[in-house]
Order: C-alpha cells, then sequence, then structure tokens
C-alpha cells in the first residue's frame, strides 16, 4: 500500500501482510526522521518493524504528510490537525483495530488520534512522549521577531524561523536526540545526522506549545479503559522521569490503563531519545511485544 488517502496522500511502508492473523501495528516517527527509522539500526541490526513483523504482526510505517515520501504541504498548512487527518486515513483502512507506536513529537498526534479515532486504535504504547497541550506549559521564548521565535527547552536553546523549515543541527542532535545515551552507536554518528530532515515550523511551535498552540485533548471518554504503555530511557534529556511520569498521571485520571516503564526500573541504563536506534533496541522491543501479549489482542 504505497500511498493512503489523498488530502494529502500519506506513503505507507508494510511489512509482514501475510501474516494477516496478526494484530497491525502502526509505527509513527518523531521529528526530524520517517517511517524508516524503524526499519534498521545504525550499527546493522533489523529494526522495530522487521522485529515485529518476525512476531507475527503487520506492520505499517507512515511518514508524516510533507515528510519522506509522503505528498508536499505548504509549509502555512503544515500543523498537528492536517497531519492527524492525514494520518487518520491509515486508521480507518484497517479492517481491524491497531495497536498504534508513537514517538516523541508523534505522541501528540496520537494522543489526538485516539480522542478522534478511539475505536480503530486498540491499545496505543508511547516512547519517550510529547505530552498533550493540556497538561504541557508553553516553553520559555528567549525573543521573538517577524520572522522567527528563540525558545529554551531542557537547557537547550534554538531558533525556529516561522516561514521556512527548521533545519537539524549538529547541536540538536548532539544535546538532544543523542545526548549522555550510552546504547547509541556513536560510530554512525555522522551518518545518522546527515539522513535527518528538516522540520515544518509550525509543528515545531506546537511542539513548544508556543502561544499554547500544542493539540489538545476536548473529549477524554475514549481514553476509558484504554491500554497504553509509555517507554522512557534513562538519559533522555527532555524526557526525565517526572515528566513523563506526569502524563501517565494524567492519562490515568482519564480512565485509561497506563503503565509507565522508566527503563532503569528494570536495571536498563543508558537509554537515550532514540530508543529504537540504539544497541538494546531488540530488548526493548521485547517489552513492548510482553506487554502487548498481555492485552489478548
Amino acid at each position: 500500500m504505497p500511498f493512503v488517502g489523498n488530502d494529502p496522500a500519506v506513503y505507507v511502508e508494510e511489512l509482514g501482510a501475510n501474516l494477516s492473523s496478526g494484530p497491525t501495528i502502526v509505527m509513527l516517527h518523531g521529528g526530524a526522521h520517517t517511517g524508516a527509522c524503524f526499519q534498521a539500526t545504525p550499527d546493522g541490526r533489523p529494526g522495530w518493524a522487521p522485529f515485529f513483523a518476525a512476531q507475527g504482526f503487520r506492520v505499517l510505517l507512515p511518514d508524516w504528510p510533507g515528510c519522506g515520501q509522503s505528498d508536499a504541504v505548504p509549509l502555512a498548512e503544515l500543523n498537528g490537525e492536517l497531519v492527524c487527518r492525514a494520518l487518520s486515513t491509515v486508521l480507518t483502512t484497517s479492517p481491524q483495530p491497531v495497536i498504534l507506536l508513537t514517538h516523541s513529537m508523534s505522541a501528540a498526534f496520537g494522543w489526538k488520534l485516539l480522542e478522534t479515532h478511539g475505536s480503530k486504535i486498540r491499545a496505543l504504547i508511547a516512547i519517550a512522549p510529547a505530552p498533550p497541550g493540556n497538561i504541557q506549559p508553553p516553553t520559555p521564548i528567549v525573543a521573538r521577531s517577524e520572522n522567527a521565535i528563540e525558545v529554551e527547552t531542557a537547557g537547550f536553546r534554538w531558533t525556529v524561523p516561522l516561514n521556512a523549515c527548521v533545519p537539524v543541527s549538529e547541536t540538536l542532535v548532539r544535546d538532544k536526540l543523542v545526548g549522555t545515551s550510552t546504547r547509541f552507536p556513536r560510530q554512525a554518528l555522522d551518518d545518522y545526522t546527515a539522513a535527518l530532515h528538516s522540520i515544518a515550523p509550525r509543528l515545531v511551535l506546537e511542539r513548544q506549545n508556543i502561544d499554547g498552540c500544542q493539540l489538545s485533548v476536548t473529549n477524554t471518554e475514549p481514553f476509558r479503559n484504554k491500554p497504553i504503555l509509555i517507554v522512557t530511557g534513562s538519559d533522555d534529556r527532555d524526557h526525565p522521569r517526572e515528566a513523563d511520569g506526569e502524563t501517565a498521571d494524567w492519562l490515568s485520571k482519564v480512565g485509561a490503563r497506563v503503565k509507565y516503564i522508566y527503563l532503569p526500573d528494570l536495571g536498563i541504563e543508558g537509554n537515550g531519545h532514540m530508543l529504537m536506534l540504539e544497541n538494546n533496541s531488540d530488548d526493548i522491543a521485547g517489552l513492548m511485544t510482553n506487554w502487548i501479549a498481555g492485552l489478548d489482542v
């Protein structure tokens, strides 16, 4: 199924399609990436997509609209609402409810998709998730002009142009995506950085909740009794235990059945933000498949 929908069309890579008896898992990449981040690790091992396919899952890897091989979208129109509308077609084309896996920025899309298409989502896995706008405080603004906004978050300062894509700098990779991780293969850092993509400015502003623009959930009823798993590593600068714990607490308050795995609690140390690319990615995938098995899907 190379493309789904037409408003705009979303490119979707499919694995394990011949295993129709197994559940479908839809993996949503985070900012600066495409669905390819789930295909292979920088050290040459199969990524989460082939791992899950080998376990009997049908795996769908969409590229966000305006990213990768999906249709281009004018920057002025490319926001989280449009991304969710386009990605919802991936859910509605599945005959059975899917397991939705989100990473980082795409978690905000996942919360909104759960609100709008809850009947098409059997369970949700959120890796180092962006919180919904309901509970995310706005990022402090250092400076603002007609053309850019400069913000500071987790000790990292960056400038977001308002009329151009936000480039992925070496500083962003070094300080945020990889950071102090001892699990990321450093010998692959240059190739990894070169493969990253710039990010649409409105999506970055939403992620920072500038002027309260992050996607928020208005109807929490679809969250009631919904199984949700959150997974966070020890060396993720933007996702300390307390931050993702607040997201887990909010989900519990609205009635979801939440399990929060902070990897150090299991004796797993050294993971940063890019869990699917680190040298123990198979172990983390095993934690997720064990959780899914307990859902009897």
